[in-house]
């Protein structure tokens, strides 16, 4: 009975129930072809970090794949669910699928299927990290939108998986074209000169990484960059969500190395 008393709840379509009575169905659209949204946000002492920057996702997500749906009711949801599991630290993620029906990969379906949870604080090392070069492109936007949070996630998975295989933290994605776009899951800034430099061009544009832009003290030049760009850095990041902003001493396998992680704790600091 303790365990059952003890259980976190979940947003469910309609209303609120227990984790363990929700169940997707497997023809939902979300779990056949992963066609639907999601974002997560951080929650600082019982609060949600940036929350409208990640409403303006979840509707510009929502519209570039053409499910309709009405965002009004989600904050309210956010925040009683925040109350009812006693949360405050840690992430709440909302995914909307297209919801059930289908003929083929053409949808046939009545409303979005809508999932809202809380998720435990991680404990996350300080440490700087490696990052691994990945053989893996960033998608074009002209094949798929890339500034949103799509639930088909198959080129940051497999990104990831060859980096934490290859002995490393995160991968870093180049585009078709060689440019710099971004960590499997977070996006990269790099500091030279008294400036920081971050790609512009297919990537999502985080919300982390919007702060970032928003409250550095140094200049922030966005634009599209060459992989030897990083070479002569004195002090590469990244940031997302869980991290806020993370040191990263090297990029494998082409042996590029950086030392300096000062930048890195002013910026954390000053966002969080």
């Amino acid at each position: 009975m303790s365990n059952l008393c003890n259980e976190r709840s979940v947003f469910y379509n309609e209303g609120f129930i227990n984790e363990s009575e929700a169940a997707i169905s497997f023809d939902d659209r979300g779990f056949r072809y992963g066609d639907g949204i999601f974002d997560t946000i951080r929650v600082n002492k019982g609060e949600m970090f940036r929350f409208k920057s990640h409403l303006q996702r979840i509707k510009r997500g929502l519209e570039a794949i053409g499910i309709n749906f009405d965002c009004m009711a989600i904050e309210g949801i956010c925040k009683e669910l925040l109350q009812k599991n006693k949360v405050e630290e840690g992430f709440i993620r909302i995914a909307i699928s297209r919801g059930v029906g289908s003929e083929g990969y053409l949808p046939k379906c009545g409303k979005p299927t809508v999932v809202v949870q809380t998720i435990k604080s991680t404990n996350a090392s300080d440490k700087p990290v490696d990052l691994w070069l990945s053989s893996y492109r960033k998608i074009p936007e002209i094949c798929l939108p890339s500034d949103i949070k799509s639930s088909q996630g198959l080129n940051s998975t497999l990104a990831r998986m060859q980096a934490t295989e290859s002995g490393c933290f995160e991968a870093l994605l180049l585009s078709i074209e060689g440019k710099i776009c971004e960590g499997s899951s977070g996006n990269i800034f790099w500091f030279k000169e008294g400036k920081l430099y971050t790609p512009e061009n297919n990537i999502l544009k985080g919300v982390m990484r919007e702060a970032v832009i928003e409250k550095s003290p140094y200049e922030v030049v966005q634009g599209d960059f060459e992989l030897d760009d990083l070479k002569d850095a004195e002090e590469v990041f990244i940031t997302n969500i869980a991290w806020v902003a993370k040191s990263v001493k090297s990029l494998q396998p082409v042996g590029f190395v950086w030392k300096q992680t000062i930048v890195c704790g002013e910026i954390k600091g000053i966002i969080i």
